[in-house]
């Protein structure tokens, strides 16, 4: 045995699959193989026990990513849209082995997270680009509702262990799902289509069941130190409305005086009462916050750096991240919590729209040539029926002499 198969032994030898981990590898590997046929009659050779049960481990997964997405077929298939040919090979094979290689449950709700949001953008890509068919429209929703479900579960798991990870994560889904509606909303309304989709109610129902997790682990955190710590003791309804109703006054006169630099109204999530008393949020709660909001906009701000209206939008979000800083100074925890909140919010959905500019100018660009087309063929309707009534003139005038 040479030194780099014992030190592959050694580093799997306390790691195995679980059995939904192997189906679900099985199933990617024959999904490959499939669209991967072997030029060649492949050789037979003997498979050892131990050589099998490294199969089963998450390193042999690692280099059966590295084979898929190493080949040139398997990352083309990334910039793939419903109807191309690399569009399989872009679900069956690449996205089932982001998901299989996640090491944890966040990890995990992460790539569903991306996964439902690529399902909005294809629809809002091909809205663009007038290909999106009902037919095309109705399979992007299944999938979208597939990956949303997963990602809301994952969230709910999340809950019961981390409640802090678990609403910085709901809080980014419902911000990007509510920012990714809106995009597509302008594309199709830019391509004079208004009426209500599936994808777009999809959409809606996803946000909808993430808001209400939001909200309940919100509420929850907000009374733990009430019930004496414990954030899963059941509490009455009307206690988690009362602890529901406004937010902190400088969040609202940031919402509201929000200049809309890409031009797509702003939705802020149901934030909680600013007449919560200070201590009915632990420090830790509003700190997990604060360290989400920063990361954000770090990293957007580095995406977006050469993007003046993305530079003018977060902006905002600096302003609210500072302001949480104050507020955690004070101790005020609850406030500062939903500073930090709506900081992570703003970041996420500057993001989104960045990511979709290329897609709101084409719809744009597109949108502009088509009203162009028609006033031509308006002027050139006009400028026929003048000549024809010209015409129809002279003959009266002939008539007449």
């Amino acid at each position: 045995m040479t030194n780099f198969e014992k030190h592959i032994k050694k580093a799997t030898s306390n790691v195995v699959l679980s059995d939904a981990e192997k189906a679900r590898m099985k199933n990617v590997l024959q999904g490959y193989m499939r669209f991967h046929p072997a030029p060649e009659p492949i050789t037979t050779y003997t498979v050892t026990r131990d050589w099998f049960i490294f199969l089963q481990r998450p390193i042999a997964a690692s280099l059966v990513l590295v084979l898929v997405v190493g080949s040139g077929v398997s990352y083309a298939a990334e910039g793939a849209l419903p109807g191309d040919t690399l569009y399989t090979i872009k679900t069956s094979v690449n996205e089932p082995l982001k998901v299989a290689l996640a090491s944890s449950a966040e990890e995990e709700a992460e790539v569903e997270i991306e996964l439902a949001e690529r399902r909005i953008q294809e629809a809002a890509e091909l809205a663009a680009d007038d290909r999106l068919d009902e037919a095309t429209e109705a399979q992007l929703a299944v999938a979208l509702d597939a990956h949303a479900a997963s990602a809301a579960t994952l969230v709910e798991e999340i809950d019961e262990e981390d409640a802090n990870t678990a609403v910085a994560l709901s809080a980014r889904f419902e911000t990007r799902l509510r920012a990714r509606e809106d995009v597509f909303a302008r594309v199709r309304q830019r391509m004079e289509n208004e009426s209500e989709t599936s994808v777009q109610r999809s959409i809606r129902e996803a946000s909808s069941r993430v808001a209400l997790l939001r909200e309940r682990t919100e509420v929850r955190l907000a009374l733990a130190p009430a019930l004496g710590g414990n954030p899963e003791e059941v509490f009455e309804p009307a206690a988690a409305t009362m602890a529901m109703k406004a937010a902190p006054a400088a969040f609202t006169a940031e919402s509201a005086n929000m200049a809309e630099t890409f031009d797509a109204p702003f939705e802020a999530a149901t934030p909680m009462a600013e007449s919560v008393p200070e201590s009915a949020v632990e420090r830790n709660t509003a700190e997990h916050m604060q360290k989400a909001a920063e990361y954000k906009l770090k990293e957007t701000q580095k995406k977006a750096r050469k993007s003046d209206a993305a530079r003018a939008e977060l902006e905002i979000a600096e302003n609210l991240l500072e302001e949480g800083e104050d507020l955690l100074e004070t101790e005020n925890y609850a406030a500062a919590f939903f500073s930090f909140r709506a900081s992570l919010e703003q970041s996420e959905r500057t993001s989104v729209f960045f990511d979709s500019e290329t897609i709101l100018e084409k719809a744009r660009v597109k949108h502009e040539k088509s009203n162009e087309s028609e006033e031509r063929d308006e002027d050139s309707s006009n400028s026929g029926s003048n000549n024809k009534d010209e015409s129809r003139g002279k003959d009266e005038s002939g008539r007449d002499d």
